[in-house]
């Protein structure tokens, strides 16, 4: 196939690459962009609706996806090849396989175009975290996601990555005030706000069903929810296990939260 060698590390198309050495914000790649990695996501990005750019990788891994670029209908000026050592040294970091990608995050929803089903982060930082539940909760159906602006953006490198490329075509919306998002979802559009809480459980999510609609909060990795989040709920739900008051890791708990979801609702 057509494709576009570097024959210079200064390109000036590897800007959005090489910003990856400065931050993990999407808003470094330039205005709604970001970056995805690995075989199998750029394939299922290619595959979805997204956007996307331009690719990057050894001719190798170019090769490969060769099938999937040629369906998308890539430019052969979209698509730049270098050897393995040279990306690495565009990007800052060592590259597990040698492919990534450019594309357009798409635009977040309003609040009343949410799915029935809503994952919701208060304070969830780590990307890898953002990216394990997101993951998890594509196991068990649709859902739609709100965060809170300090959660990280679903679209970040690292939780594309680790959701698997699962985030693409989910409808997501980013709040800057999330007590007040979550009150106009239960008061104008009908949803139950659920969350977990070791501190002042309002009940046990062994007994719990999950309505129809719903927001399920996971809250940050050392805190939990915040308290005027805990109090905005209807639900603050507290999870058995055998040693009381065990705080799982963030995405441990939500996986047994979205599994409880999927079986026992209404």
């Amino acid at each position: 196939m057509r494709y576009t060698r570097i024959e210079s590390l200064e390109h000036a198309s590897l800007d959005p690459y090489r910003r990856l050495r400065q931050s993990v914000t999407t808003s470094q790649m330039g205005p709604g962009y970001f970056v995805a990695e690995t075989y199998k996501v750029i394939k299922l990005m290619l595959e979805s609706k997204i956007e996307v750019h331009s690719i990057l990788g050894t001719e190798e891994w170019i090769e490969k996806i060769t099938p999937e670029i040629d369906r998308y209908g890539l430019s052969s000026d979209q698509i730049y090849v270098a050897p393995k050592k040279e990306l690495e040294s565009i990007v800052g970091f060592a590259l597990h396989q040698g492919l990534m990608a450019l594309g357009r995050r798409p635009q977040d929803v309003l609040l009343s175009e949410l799915e029935d089903r809503v994952l919701v982060f208060d304070g969830v930082v780590n990307p890898e975290n953002v990216g394990s539940i997101i993951r998890s909760a594509a196991a068990f159906g649709k859902f739609s996601i709100l965060s809170d602006s300090s959660s990280a953006d679903p679209y970040i490198r690292r939780a594309v990555r680790v959701s698997m490329g699962n985030v693409f075509g989910i409808k997501t919306h980013i709040s800057e005030n999330l007590v007040g998002s979550l009150g106009e979802l239960q008061k104008n559009h009908g949803y139950r706000i659920i969350g977990s809480d070791l501190h002042k459980p309002t009940g046990s999510l062994a007994n719990f069903r999950f309505p129809k609609k719903y927001t399920l909060i996971i809250g940050s990795e050392v805190n939990g929810m915040r308290r005027e989040v805990v109090d905005a709920c209807d639900d603050a739900l507290i999870i058995p296990t055998v040693k009381m008051g065990y705080a799982l890791n963030a995405s441990h708990a939500a996986t047994v939260l979205l599994y409880h979801a999927s079986t026992f609702s209404e």
